[in-house]
């Protein structure tokens, strides 16, 4: 072989090898060329599995590919999280999830937390309603308070034991002066109306699509609700902050990938999601499944997620919840 053909296929070589090592833009700006994966750590019909439907349906037209929404449920949430854990991190294979996470990794369900993933960006949140019987005694949130606190032990609220209802309602007992309640295990919002309306429990935290649905059946009373301000979906109920309750309970869904994935491909990812959250039928889809819009990039969704943390392990500290 002489000089010539050697110099010329060592330069085929040299730019195979930098095409492997060192990604070009232009290779960035083909993502995505197939179908993306989302994992969604619960069933279906739930509020994260109906809040990323929404997005999954408009994913075509801005992805320019489609959303495929793969459930995969169990330990609150820790089944989901340990597949994305696994996947590349190419940004064919993401996560939707919320405070759940840091609640697995506080009680000890999961041996990791959010700062295991790379969190892209948030896509949303949603908030819960605190819920009694329609014939209860109790018609403001003020009266059921003032109820726990001058009857201790009285008063059974029931949660999902291991999640952010579990975490809430410990805050409500906080407010009235600390183990005034008596936590009952329940499930999701049709099993606690269940419980309500047979007398198992007297109240619980609902989600706020759940809320609203059984408020307007008239089988229970939304006396609350655990946003920041008063929601837009339920306007006649006051936020406990506005009541001077450090009762705060949100839902901030996040959209995360496996470690490592490239800047170039989650700019694409964060910034396709801020188009869509944009889109008014975008925004009229979600407010059907009490979401509110919010979009985050991500450094501010990390900081975000660092703070909620913190407010998390302070919680689980005064009320004695240990990781496992």
């Amino acid at each position: 072989m002489n000089k010539r053909r050697k110099f010329w296929l060592g330069l085929v070589i040299l730019s195979v090898i930098g095409m492997i090592l060192f990604p070009t833009a232009e290779a960035a700006d083909q993502y995505p060329s197939k179908p993306i994966k989302i994992i969604v750590p619960f069933g279906p019909g739930g509020g994260s599995d109906v809040s990323m439907r929404v997005y999954s349906k408009y994913a075509q037209e801005y992805f320019k590919q489609p959303i495929v929404i793969a459930n995969i449920e169990g330990g609150g949430g820790t089944l989901g999280a340990m597949e994305a854990l696994k996947a590349r991190p190419d940004g064919y294979t993401l996560f939707w999830h919320h405070e759940a996470m840091h609640v697995a990794y506080l009680t000890g369900v999961a041996n990791f937390g959010w700062k295991a993933f790379h969190p892209v960006c948030q896509a949303g949140y949603a908030v819960d309603t605190i819920c009694v019987g329609h014939e209860a005694p109790w018609k403001t949130i003020d009266e059921f308070i003032g109820y726990i606190k001058s009857n201790p032990g009285k008063v059974r609220i029931g949660a999902t034991i291991g999640a952010t209802t579990h975490f809430t309602t410990v805050e409500i007992d906080l407010s009235a002066g600390g183990k005034k309640i008596v936590l009952v295990s329940s499930g999701g919002d049709s099993d606690k109306a269940t419980k309500i309306l047979g007398g198992f429990i007297d109240a619980g935290v609902f989600s706020m699509p759940g809320a609203v649905s059984f408020v307007k059946g008239g089988k229970i009373r939304g006396l609350a609700t655990t946003g920041p301000e008063k929601s837009k979906f339920m306007p006649d109920l006051p936020a406990m902050v506005e009541r001077g309750y450090d009762v705060l309970s949100e839902k901030n869904y996040v959209v995360y990938a496996p470690p490592g994935l490239p800047k170039e491909t989650a700019e694409i990812i964060s910034n396709t999601f801020e188009k869509m959250i944009r889109d008014k039928r975008v925004i009229n889809d979600l407010a059907v499944q009490s979401v509110i819009p919010l979009f985050l990039p991500h450094e501010p969704t990390a900081k975000m997620l660092a703070k909620i943390e913190d407010r998390y392990r302070k919680i689980a500290e005064i009320a004695g919840i240990k990781r496992k």
